[in-house]
């Protein structure tokens, strides 16, 4: 048995203008890709799972009391991804025992629960590596990185990029995985349309 334990969070602080109502709370099937995500990460062993709400964030939460995870709030989320992780970042740096986080996208809600726990696997396997799952040569989601990465995150500035400290090729490891789900992403309501679709031929 591995004490390793990892987070998960889960980035839905944007404010969902070309979807044009909170992507958070798009349904797919009997689940809201912010459901969808909590319960996959929860069957991975993640804990805990820190949300980050910002944009319409009363409204996602009080449609999301049900979920067993933590909200936080990003006041800043027009900043940009980064500036979400160190909210989250800060509200993980009180728990003890935790090795890394992994991070999702609440706009990538298709990648299936045996995805994550490979993933997981891969994490505990390599501790200090950024694991980043890739689909035909795409980069996807969630990422896992080491928690050790922290004092780099919150050293960033709130808009900048995320990349310049995740994935860099000395600390990446790219994970090979057949689930299309980690690159499905939505922005529009014909890009959800499309998913939808996708859902049903499976």
């Amino acid at each position: 048995m591995t004490d390793q334990k990892v987070a998960a969070v889960i980035l839905a602080a944007g404010e969902s203008k070309r979807f044009g109502s909170p992507k958070a709370l798009a349904e797919f099937g009997v689940e809201t890709a912010l459901h969808h995500l909590v319960r996959i990460a929860r069957e991975s062993q993640c804990n805990p799972v820190v949300v980050v709400l910002g944009a319409n964030a009363e409204q996602i939460r009080s449609a999301s009391k049900d979920l067993e995870c933590d909200f936080v709030v990003n006041h800043e989320f027009v900043k940009g991804q980064t500036s979400s992780l160190q909210v989250a970042l800060q509200n993980l740096s009180s728990r003890s025992g935790l090795t890394g986080v992994a991070f999702f996208l609440v706009d990538h809600p298709l990648v299936r629960t045996e995805t994550v726990r490979s993933l997981v696997g891969r994490f505990f396997e390599n501790p200090k590596k950024v694991v980043r799952p890739m689909f035909k040569e795409r980069g996807g989601h969630p990422t896992f990185f080491p928690l050790s990465l922290s004092e780099e995150i919150w050293a960033l500035d709130p808009s900048a990029s995320i990349r310049s400290v995740l994935l860099t090729d000395e600390r990446r490891l790219d994970v090979p995985i057949n689930d299309p789900g980690v690159c499905a992403e939505f922005d529009t309501l014909e890009e959800y349309r499309r998913l939808l679709e996708k859902m049903k031929v499976k």
